[in-house]
């Protein structure tokens, strides 16, 4: 492989060969496959069923599995790859890879997920809703800093 485009490729056919293969196992794939690269570039989060993420190198070999025992969604691994953050359907969390210590940031549905350069904090959005007629609104979103050896988030917008 030459360049970026050609790994893109090469991802994207792993994605649409792993999707074709829970289809037939009759899997409901539809939220819960994709791929995200680390901020360097070096490595990538393959989700690969909806209790999966397989890590990856840029040449496509796998790193690591890593199992759940219920859906995850949008993993992101640090810069320096110590740590994975992903969300649930009501919650965001963040595993160490080398003890698989798992803990809870925040609860509520997450939006976006973005490591510092230093991997020592992670920004995050939170999606808020209001309670109308029965039916939850959306309502816009918060944005929170948090330091992920611990302490509370930090609201930072708006």
């Amino acid at each position: 492989m030459k360049n970026t485009r050609d790994v893109l490729i090469v991802f994207w056919t792993i994605c649409i060969c792993i999707v074709a293969l829970q289809e037939a196992r009759g899997e409901n794939v539809a939220m819960h496959s994709g791929l995200t690269w680390n901020d360097t570039g070096e490595q990538a989060v393959l989700t690969s069923s909806s209790t999966q993420f397989i890590i990856i190198d840029a040449k496509g070999h796998r790193i690591q599995t890593i199992n759940f025992d219920s859906p995850v969604y949008c993993g992101l691994l640090s810069p320096n790859k110590d740590k994975l953050v992903y969300t649930t359907d009501e919650a965001f969390w963040m595993l160490t890879i080398s003890t698989n210590e798992k803990k809870q940031i925040a609860s509520g549905k997450i939006g976006f997920i973005h490591w510092s350069p230093d991997s020592l904090s992670v920004v995050y959005s939170m999606e808020e809703f209001q309670e109308e007629n029965g039916q939850k609104i959306w309502v816009g979103s918060s944005f929170y800093v948090v330091d992920v050896e611990g302490g509370e988030p930090r609201r930072i917008y708006p």
